[in-house]
């Protein structure tokens, strides 16, 4: 499988972090990507719905004595999360996960067809001031439920340019969204995109891309 330096190494190629930033990493498990980032950032707040994992992170924050992270407990949609609050928000590979029901630090329940998807988009995009990055196996799950199509729709519709990398290189299903009006980022991509908005194409690291079909990511 992919090592998580591998799997920061692809995010890092294309975040826009920087030094005031606050971020929010959702779905942070141990925290180990979140440690990486609070090098290049003012503060970063974890959230996960398995609570010894947060203990974990907690506990790796103090040995690694790393202070300017937090951690908390729960879902997105029980912590409230403000309008505008984060310059940056990480959801990898939650959007479309199954709903767990955690009690006593264990899973009673992961309803198959309840999974996590619009509502708590919504709720990422509308904490995100500037850039929101997503790993999203949309090829897993049928159109009716979430797809590409419909989650860069939404981030069209909440003022958002998105772009997803093909499947078959190392950032398989992960979508950028940057907020229109910010100077938002992309610092490299694959050779392969998806580009829903025509005028993305002037994007200048997308002048080197090949602009895929929605069929190359079916």
């Amino acid at each position: 499988g992919v090592t998580l330096e591998g799997r920061w190494f692809d995010i890092m190629q294309i975040v826009d972090l920087r030094a005031t930033d606050r971020v929010l990493d959702v779905g942070c498990s141990e925290g180990l990507i979140a440690f990486e980032i609070a090098k290049h950032v003012a503060h970063v707040d974890g959230i996960d719905v398995m609570p010894h994992r947060v203990e974990r992170a907690r506990q790796g924050a103090i040995e690694r004595k790393v202070p300017n992270v937090s951690f908390v407990h729960g879902s997105i949609t029980q912590h409230r999360l403000e309008p505008m609050s984060y310059d940056v928000v990480l959801a990898l590979s939650v959007i479309g996960k199954g709903v767990m029901v955690v009690q006593d630090s264990k899973v009673i329940s992961m309803p198959k067809k309840v999974r996590s998807g619009f509502d708590e988009l919504a709720c990422l995009l509308a904490a995100t001031r500037r850039q929101i990055i997503l790993r999203v196996n949309v090829q897993e799950y049928k159109p009716s439920f979430i797809s590409l199509h419909d989650i860069l729709q939404k981030m069209n519709e909440c003022g958002f340019d998105g772009v997803c990398f093909s499947r078959s290189r190392k950032l398989a299903n992960v979508i950028v969204g940057n907020r229109r009006g910010t100077d938002a980022r992309l610092l490299t991509v694959p050779p392969l995109v998806l580009v829903p908005a025509e005028d993305m194409r002037d994007y200048p690291c997308l002048r080197d891309a090949r602009i895929g079909s929605p069929e190359d990511f079916a």
